[in-house]
């Protein structure tokens, strides 16, 4: 097994505690991210996807020191294909990742 394949594997599969994620008017989602409080300031990636798995925009929190994360991302340019999927990455300062959850964006609250 490669270093990278490696790095790619998760350490723990309980980083992320739960995931939600909803369109709101605007052409926007919002996030909200609960982590296991057991990992010293872990680095959130947020990617939202199409279906098409297209990215449709994706932030990164660096060194996050709540457990609690709620956050919103916007949709620009061209309409995305739906469904929409929210992917959450959690990794540690070293770029390890920790956990990983993906799940289906709710309709428009």
């Amino acid at each position: 097994m490669s270093e990278t394949d490696e790095t790619k594997k998760p350490q723990s599969s309980n980083a992320i505690r739960s995931l939600q994620a909803c369109e709101i008017e605007g052409k926007r989602v919002r996030a909200v991210v609960d982590l296991v409080d057991e990992h010293e300031k872990p680095n959130v990636e947020l990617i939202l996807l199409g279906a098409d798995e297209e990215v449709i925009c994706r932030s990164l929190i660096l060194g996050t020191n709540t457990p609690h994360i709620e956050f919103t991302l916007h949709i620009r340019g061209v309409e995305p294909v739906r469904p929409l999927r929210l992917k959450c990455v959690v990794s540690t300062q070293e770029a390890l990742l920790l956990d990983e959850k993906s799940i289906e964006v709710g309709g428009i609250s």
